[in-house]
């Protein structure tokens, strides 16, 4: 057992003596949505999906790469499935998710705005989040 006196430590009063984080993997997204029908709107009993390609364009592989689906609302009756882990992303590579969502409610009454984020589990990498919508209405 060590024990340490810490009482003459202080704070560092110049940041820009303290190194700056280097985390070399760049992750970066797209999504969009799809419903059976093709028409971008989720009826009952409707199954879609949200694709989601996530890529890697920094320097150094990506490890642990998860993707989280957050709607804004869950109305009665939607089901969601996110895609499992990705273990390994290099750099200059993509790779092709999926969030499959199924309707089995009734019509959603009211546009239903998901939040993606996709970052590595290990909290190195947040990226800015990516929005996209499941639509109550047919487009005009």
């Amino acid at each position: 057992m060590r024990i340490w006196d810490i009482s003459g430590l202080r704070l560092c009063d110049n940041i820009s003596l303290t190194p700056e984080p280097y985390y070399p993997a760049r992750l970066d997204g797209q999504v969009w949505f799809e419903d059976d029908s093709g028409d971008g709107v989720l009826s009952s009993g409707e199954r879609g999906r949200f694709r989601l390609t996530v890529s890697n364009s920094g320097m150094e592989a990506a490890f642990n790469i998860v993707t989280l689906a957050i709607p804004d609302t869950l109305p009665d009756g939607l089901e969601i499935v996110t895609p499992g882990l990705v273990p390994m992303l290099l750099p200059g590579k993509s790779v092709k998710k999926s969030v499959a969502v199924h309707n089995k409610g009734s019509e959603i009454v009211q546009d239903v705005i998901f939040t993606f984020r996709i970052l590595e589990s290990n909290g190195f990498h947040v990226n800015p989040p990516l929005k996209s919508a499941i639509v109550r209405t047919r487009p005009e």
